[in-house]
């Protein structure tokens, strides 16, 4: 399990220096400045999460009930895991790069 929240921050932060490169940034010489994040990635990242919460509370609900002690818990899972650390780090990478050029801006 930690080898996916290990590894997923790293992925994140790597498609966030994809994702500040493909953003229309407009940054004047005065304030407030206007950013249009890439929603090619936004979207996949979503839809990544959302299908993975849908298939767990799959596995969960369509377990048989005679064995529902012996299901894993809801987080327990390396790819779950890697989807979590992949979203977090995006968003803190891509976020912390969005804060760097607009202050430079």
């Amino acid at each position: 399990m930690l080898l996916g929240l290990g590894g997923g921050p790293g992925l994140g932060g790597l498609l966030a220096w994809v994702g500040l490169h493909l953003t229309k940034f407009e940054i004047g010489g005065t304030k407030p400045h206007y950013y249009t994040p890439n929603t090619t990635i936004r979207i996949g990242l979503t839809l990544l999460v959302a299908g993975r919460v849908l298939h767990r509370i799959g596995v969960l609900y369509f377990s048989d009930r005679a064995t529902a002690g012996s299901t894993p818990a809801f987080m327990q899972g390396q790819l779950t895991m890697l989807v979590i650390g992949l979203t977090a780090g995006y968003y803190i990478a891509g976020n912390s790069g969005v804060l760097l050029k607009s202050s430079r801006g």
